[in-house]
């Protein structure tokens, strides 16, 4: 049997080898042109995703330019507050149909088209209701969608969801809290919305202050505050020490460290609003009723200065109407039951001079075509105090020259302006704005505006007194003071659906488990009081750092809502202005 060549076998196994090889090399050489391949077409997709998103961002950018230019020439040709509302708003309408009629847009590389998706606004009632001083709100809100496209390229379309609003309501009600100048905020308060501090400093602590013993003021630590939206100051933010001058540390931007559970985000193109003259507003409408009131030939239809030791009594429970013009002189006026004033064929005015108004619970007073007026001006009489409801139509008013107590229950539709205190006991519905020239203290309310659908708005020359508020659960409103304005949630509850303004805002708060609440003795922690030495006995849950944002016991949430259907009277500016809400990519 013939013997096998050695070389010849292994020169059969080379052969067989070097095809392995090259198969295998093949086959990678196959595996890295598909990645490079696959490479490639990713890259030219995402260069096309981000060119489309840019295009698209160019639409919004078009569409916004088009809006500030139509109300900035409305106001630049409009001869007072009214005209120029007109003339933006056609100038707006121009805009509109403009954008309906193009077509897409060329780009330097790709196109983009601009649609108007929702257009709402107040244009048609304001134009119908009375002039006012302030006047009603413009409000014209746009829903803007621009499409950026890259033609014959995967993934080459964008698109990007826009939310202007076009509006004369004052600026300083975008937030949930502001200030002229300083913002303090102590211990472990939370905040929903955007925040500014348009003159001063943003100063924080983990230290929550509340008063315990007459004159003696404690700290309980707490945590840092949450601010869940965006944060702006004319200064920087300090960490200090409560009850003290000391600062620990300053930044000039947003450190993480200030705060706990929600971080803001610097933006310092946030608007700083106007300042509110709530004393000319209030000035202006006395003026206007007292010349009615004090005129030598009496504009009213009935004078009445003479009544029973009791005074005059006014309603029933089946109703009674007034037809006329009525002015009632130093006498205490009660008025019970159902009464309408209306006079379809003049004024239906109302008038209590040199005496008190009482609105008993279960009265309802309506007023059409006419404002009310009471003049008692003692500062310590409560010249008008109301229970039951209360309405005036839009453009009237009910004017106060004294003090005023709204009590539990009490309802209103209208705008009120005070020359003195106001006092709130209890929880109340107001469908429009009161102007306080004078300070407002809110005692024992669980809810403000529970049962109608807008916030109120209460604007004050003085500050705000929250006292005795242990569960204020919901408190619908927009707080705005010209002096200091404090909140405490440490022993009260505040949760507040709107804003706070003062010339310096001063939040304290502490969290608690509302589940658990510190009944037990193991939840009672004692710290020593700030410049005092008696011993606390107030309970706080234990483990604050572990509880979140949203336990806190003062929360503030901006109403969204605000703006799509304003309260009558709010505080607005001279001119017409241009915010963008909200830029969304659309997936």
């Amino acid at each position: 049997m013939p013997k096998r060549n050695p070389i010849q076998s292994e020169q059969g196994a080379a052969l067989v080898i070097a095809l392995l090889a090259v198969v295998v090399m093949t086959m990678f050489g196959i595996i890295l042109l598909q990645v490079l391949r696959g490479s490639m077409v990713q890259a030219t997709s995402s260069e096309a995703a981000v060119q489309a998103e840019a295009n698209a961002q160019r639409g919004i950018d078009d569409a916004l330019a088009l809006i500030r230019n139509a109300v900035e020439r409305g106001n630049a040709e409009g001869a007072d507050y009214r005209d120029k509302i007109a003339r933006a708003n056609d100038y707006l309408d121009r805009v509109k149909a403009y954008i309906a009629s193009g077509s897409p847009v060329n780009a330097k590389r790709g196109t983009y088209e601009i649609a108007v998706e929702e257009d709402t606004g107040n244009y048609a009632s304001l134009t119908a209701s009375p002039i006012t001083v302030p006047d009603f709100p413009y409000v014209r809100m746009f829903t803007i969608k621009a499409t950026g496209k890259i033609a014959n390229h995967p993934g080459g379309i964008a698109a990007k969801r826009m939310r202007v609003i076009v509006s004369t309501i004052n600026p300083v009600f975008r937030y949930p809290l502001s200030a002229d100048n300083n913002i303090t905020l102590n211990g472990s308060p939370y905040i929903v919305g955007d925040v500014l501090a348009r003159d001063g400093n943003v100063a924080v602590s983990d230290v929550a202050v509340f008063t315990g013993l007459p004159g003696t003021k404690y700290g309980k630590k707490t945590d840092y505050p949450s601010v869940k939206g965006f944060i702006n100051y004319g200064g920087e933010i300090v960490e200090y020490v409560p009850g003290t001058t000391t600062v620990d540390r300053h930044s000039g931007d947003v450190d993480e460290t200030f705060f706990s559970k929600a971080v803001p985000l610097r933006d310092k193109q946030l608007a700083a609003g106007e300042p509110v003259a709530a004393a000319d507003y209030v000035s202006a409408k006395l003026t206007e009723m007292a010349e009615k009131v004090d005129a030598a030939t009496s504009p009213f239809d009935e004078n009445v200065n003479s009544g029973d030791l009791f005074g005059a009594s006014l309603g029933s429970s089946l109703g009674a109407v007034i037809g006329h013009s009525v002015k009632y002189e130093d006498l205490w006026v009660t008025v019970q039951g159902n009464l309408t004033l209306d006079n379809p064929a003049g004024l239906s005015d109302f008038a209590v001079k040199d005496g008190v108004l009482r609105l008993l619970p279960g009265a309802n007073f309506q007023l059409h075509h006419g404002s009310l007026y009471i003049s008692y001006n003692d500062p310590n009489v409560v010249a008008a105090d109301l229970s039951g409801a209360l309405a005036v139509d839009p453009g009237w008013s009910v004017v106060i020259n004294g003090n005023c107590t709204l009590n539990d229950g009490f309802y209103f539709a209208g705008n009120m302006y005070i020359k003195g205190d106001l006092k709130v006991v209890g929880s109340i519905n107001i469908d429009g704005t009161i102007y306080v020239d004078g300070g407002v203290e809110l005692k024992q309310m669980t809810a403000i505006n529970d049962s109608v659908a807008k916030p109120l708005i209460i604007v004050a020359t003085r500050t705000f007194d929250f006292s005795d508020n242990i569960s204020a659960n919901s408190l619908r409103a927009f707080f705005y003071a010209n002096e200091d304005i404090n909140l405490r949630g440490v022993l009260s509850k505040i949760k507040i659906y709107g804003g706070v303004h003062g010339n310096n805002a001063i939040l304290n708060a502490v969290r608690e488990d509302f589940a658990n609440p510190p009944t037990d003795p193991a939840y009672i922690e004692y710290d020593p009081p700030i410049g005092a030495t008696e011993p606390t006995s107030f309970m706080f849950t234990m483990g604050q750092t572990n509880l979140a944002a949203e336990q806190s016991k003062l929360q503030i949430f901006y109403d969204s809502k605000l703006y799509s259907d304003p309260p009558v009277g709010i505080p607005t500016t001279s001119e017409v202005s241009v915010f963008v809400k909200e830029i969304d990519t659309v997936k």
